[in-house]
């Protein structure tokens, strides 16, 4: 009833079905390698796009930063601490002694402390006349006849006692210069003495005060001028220099 199929057709039938699936599954196999290469290709990491942008970063840092940067005020705390390193870096020798006093400072305060030659030793009003008498030893002429000059005068009560000290120094040229000094003076005393000194042609070169236990202020000063190109009439002031009129 029923047709036998020869099992050659079978196996012809299934070896058929086999080799259809036997090439279909390769070209499967190739289409999906095929979308893999594909995908790994554009997935793949070109050259980086990045080095032109850095080119012209590096460019427009070239710019000078004054195109950039806002303008700074000169008055900056910035600037002021700058400043202030500089002048801090300074050595103590290369800073001008004039900039470390005040410029209102009295030239008589200047005057009253000489460099050269240096000020005697403090001593009571005898010694010192001892000391001044001392230098005429051995001479006819007195110290100030061979041409010697008191620069300076200061005085000072210390410990209860009254002392001065001087500094004196050969004047150049003794015929052209006269010169007074005077210590101890009242501050009424003083007043007078430069109005005095000064109208007759002398020039106060230098002033020095100290305070007594009484608060009272006492005055020490020098006076000269220059005789070379003048006549001096008589004006009444002695030109020999009087002793320490001390009180």
């Amino acid at each position: 009833m029923y047709e036998k199929y020869p099992i050659s057709g079978i196996k012809q039938t299934y070896r058929r079905q086999n080799e259809v699936r036997t090439v279909a599954m390769p070209l499967l196999i190739g289409i999906l390698l095929l979308g893999l290469a594909l995908f790994f290709f554009k997935s793949k990491p070109t050259a980086p796009e990045g080095e032109e942008p850095i080119v012209s970063n590096v460019e427009e840092n070239t710019v000078p930063a004054s195109e950039d940067a806002p303008e700074k005020d000169l008055g900056t705390d910035e600037t002021e601490e700058k400043s202030d390193s500089q002048i801090q870096a300074l050595p103590v020798e290369s800073v001008p002694v004039s900039s470390i006093h005040s410029k209102g400072e009295s030239s008589l305060v200047a005057l009253s402390q000489p460099k050269a030659p240096a000020f005697t030793e403090w001593m009571s009003p005898s010694d010192l006349d001892s000391f001044i008498r001392s230098q005429n030893e051995g001479h006819e002429q007195s110290f100030w006849q061979r041409g010697h000059w008191i620069t300076a005068v200061e005085g000072r009560w210390e410990s209860e006692n009254h002392e001065f000290r001087i500094s004196y120094e050969k004047m150049p040229s003794p015929d052209s210069w006269e010169w007074q000094y005077r210590v101890d003076q009242s501050k009424d005393e003083f007043v007078e003495n430069i109005q005095s000194y000064s109208s007759n042609g002398f020039t106060l070169v230098q002033s020095n005060s100290y305070q007594r236990p009484d608060g009272s202020q006492r005055f020490q000063a020098v006076w000269k001028r220059d005789t070379s190109s003048q006549t001096i009439a008589d004006t009444g002031v002695s030109n020999e220099t009087t002793p320490l009129d001390i009180q």
